[in-house]
């Protein structure tokens, strides 16, 4: 036994373990105290105050996960007989971290203390950022998740933005977990919106169910409210999700169904562009 447990392999796969089982107490342990510590400020309502405490959870988990696992990389490192410290003290090392990374890292992290401190945003908010410093164009979206160096939202299309704190930045990530399906329908003023929402939603439940298409959807299209007011009538939107990179041949089979079903419908009319 004792030369299993001197063996580097056991000994790393002991840190891993032990490494995930720390991480998953830890996290329910700051959870518990955050939402027992927080407490609701005056003219703060109950979906606030819980904002609130995802963000610090979100912030504190997600500071303490990376802390842990570079912390498990110098451990096995050691158990591999690397001079951890001679690496660490490295001249070399430190100066390419300090040039190239260290600068832009700790601006980010700044920024994301004030974020949080300010509560500019929590989680659960939905809102716009510029572009920053580099010229992108902003986006905007509900806020998933914020660390001390990046926010990530979603915007409506079901992109997933990541965005640096300390100059925003922004990548998008347009099949992260899921994709959405957003259509967009023109109707004359004197469609009936009703029957217009019927047949949106009918549609989309049979694409939904249909063997051919049933694997790629996660939420049904259905209709969502009336969008717009245009010169020749009225925009309809309807949203659903899909498996990444399905929308696309999804969005495509529901606008000819939709097409099929509006032109027989003899109640809802597709406005024409002057």
């Amino acid at each position: 036994m004792t030369y299993i447990l001197n063996h580097p392999l056991a000994q790393i796969i002991l840190i891993i373990i032990g490494a995930f089982v720390a991480q998953f107490i830890a996290h329910n342990t700051i959870t518990r105290l955050i939402r027992r510590s927080i407490k609701r400020a005056k003219g703060e309502t109950k979906i606030d105050e819980r904002k609130r405490e995802d963000t610090i959870i979100n912030v504190v988990s997600s500071t303490f996960t990376a802390l842990l696992w570079l912390l498990v990389v110098c451990l096995i490192l050691y158990s591999l007989g690397v001079n951890v410290a001679a690496l660490l003290t490295g001249a070399g090392l430190i100066g390419v971290f300090v040039g190239l990374s260290a600068q832009a890292t700790i601006r980010d992290l700044l920024a994301g203390i004030f974020i949080l401190a300010e509560e500019q945003y929590r989680v659960g908010d939905i809102i716009q950022l510029s572009g920053g410093t580099t010229g992108v164009n902003g986006a905007s979206g509900k806020v998933e998740e914020i660390t001390l160096r990046i926010t990530k939202l979603r915007d409506d299309e079901g992109r997933l933005v990541t965005v640096r704190n300390g100059d925003p930045s922004v990548v998008i990530n347009k099949t992260f977990s899921y994709s959405s399906v957003v259509i967009d329908v023109d109707v004359t003023y004197d469609s009936n919106i009703d029957e217009m929402q019927k047949i949106m939603n009918d549609i989309g439940q049979q694409i939904a169910t249909e063997e051919e298409w049933k694997d790629r959807c996660t939420d049904p299209i259905k209709f969502l409210r009336v969008d717009n007011f245009t010169d020749n009538g009225v925009t309809v939107k309807a949203v659903g999700s899909v498996k990444p990179a399905s929308q696309w041949d999804v969005e495509g089979e529901y606008r000819r169904r939709l097409l099929e079903a509006i032109t027989k419908s003899t109640k809802v009319h597709l406005a024409h562009s002057k």
